[in-house]
C-alpha cells in the first residue's frame, strides 16, 4: 500500500481504546521495522473504537504526529448546535466530542500545529436508524 502512494497511519499495536504511549509508539516501530515505512511518513492516527482522551492527543503531539482522526461529529449539519466542523488545528483546543471525551473542549488541549480531522455522521429521514458512522455507539 505505501509503495503505491497510499498513506499509512497509526492505529496502535493491539487495537486498544484510549491507547498508551507504548501502544502508539509500538505500532510506529512495527510499521517501520516490518513494512519499511519511514517513521517520518507516518503522520496520522485514529484511535481504536474512536476511544481517546486528552492524554492520547498530548501523546500524539509529543510523538510529532501531524493529525488525529479519532473524534466524531454526531449532530447533523442541519441542527443549529452541530459539531460538524471541517478539519481544524488544535491551536485552540478541541471542538468535537465535547460531551463524551473528558478534558477536551473549552480551549483544551491546546496543541499548536496539530490537526483534528473529525469523522462525520450523516443522517437521512430515518434519523439514528439510518446510516451513520462505522462505530455503532453513535
Amino acid at each position: 500500500w505505501f509503495v503505491a502512494g497510499n498513506e499509512i497511519a497509526d492505529h496502535t499495536m493491539n487495537h486498544v481504546g484510549t491507547p498508551s504511549t507504548d501502544e502508539i509508539n509500538g505500532n510506529l516501530i512495527a510499521l517501520n521495522a516490518l513494512a519499511g515505512i519511514p517513521l517520518s511518513s507516518i503522520t496520522g492516527f485514529r484511535a481504536p473504537f474512536l476511544s481517546y482522551n486528552a492524554q492520547t492527543l498530548k501523546n500524539l503531539y509529543a510523538a510529532s504526529f501531524t493529525y488525529d482522526s479519532s473524534s466524531a461529529a454526531s449532530i447533523p449539519v442541519t441542527d443549529p448546535s452541530t459539531d460538524a466542523y471541517w478539519p481544524y488545528t488544535l491551536d485552540n483546543g478541541m471542538a468535537n466530542n465535547c460531551l463524551t471525551v473528558t478534558d477536551t473542549c473549552k480551549g483544551e488541549p491546546k496543541l499548536p500545529g496539530m490537526w483534528e480531522i473529525p469523522m462525520y455522521a450523516f443522517f437521512d429521514n430515518r434519523g439514528v436508524d439510518g446510516p451513520h458512522l462505522m462505530d455503532p455507539w453513535l
